[in-house]
Order: structure tokens, then sequence, then C-alpha cells
């Protein structure tokens, strides 16, 4: 089905953010190291965005970017969650760490809130273990 055929309708949309994933670590982009054939098969039958970058290398300050359409740096989420804190006062260090939070503020506009707007039902489902 194209596109084209289905406008008149809301379109069901599946977000799937992997972490420390290479752009080749999947079967589809070339890897014959890494077994993946449910999301091989996913991506070859639906529409896929093969030209992209991620706003940082961890995987905390992408998600909280995604969502918000903002840098990491502009959310004080620019390290992992569970590294967040209010930097330790010191006077002897030459480069000193800036405050970073660990949950996005509700107030943020998200993606999340313009689909639920829209009548979308939303989730987010993760397997995180935080001990």
């Amino acid at each position: 089905m194209k596109f084209s055929e289905v406008k008149d309708r809301p379109l069901n949309l599946i977000y799937i953010l992997v972490d420390d994933a290479g752009w080749t670590d999947l079967g589809i982009y070339g890897s014959d190291l890494h077994e993946t054939p449910n999301l091989d098969r996913f991506a070859e039958e639906n529409l896929r965005f093969t030209n992209a970058y991620v706003t940082a290398s961890i995987c905390s300050p992408v998600r909280a970017s995604l969502m918000t359409g903002l840098h990491p740096a502009r959310l004080n989420r620019s390290i992992c969650y569970e590294d967040s804190r209010l930097p330790v006062p010191n006077d002897q260090k030459k480069l000193l760490s800036p405050d970073t939070i660990g949950n996005l503020p509700l107030d943020k506009f998200s993606l999340a809130k313009v689909f639920k707007q829209e009548g979308y039902f939303t989730a987010l489902w993760t397997n995180a273990k935080f001990e």
C-alpha cells in the first residue's frame, strides 16, 4: 500500500530506537556479524529513514532530543541518566562539568503530546534496568 492511498486515515507509527547500534549492525544494512531477521523484515516491509544523524553518542540524550526536537545541551541532558547530577564544586578543575538532569521535564514540548492531541495512543517500551 502506498502513502498516497492512506492519506485520508491516520497512519500507524512505530519508531524503534536501538541503543549502541552502528549504521551497519543490522542485516538489512549489510551486517554479517549480527543476526537481526525480525528487524530486517520489518525494515523491508515499511518506511525507513536512511540519511539521519543522532544528536549524541549515548542513549538518554538521544531519546530526549528525539522527543522534544531540542539539542541535548538545551535540555541539560548531555550524559547518561545514571550519571546525572549537579557538579561537585572543585576549584582545581580546568573544565567544569555542566548541571545535568535525569528526567525530561514534564513541561517540555514532546512528540507524544502532539500525537495525543491528534487522537493517537502513545506508549513507550524499554527493557532498561536501573539498579
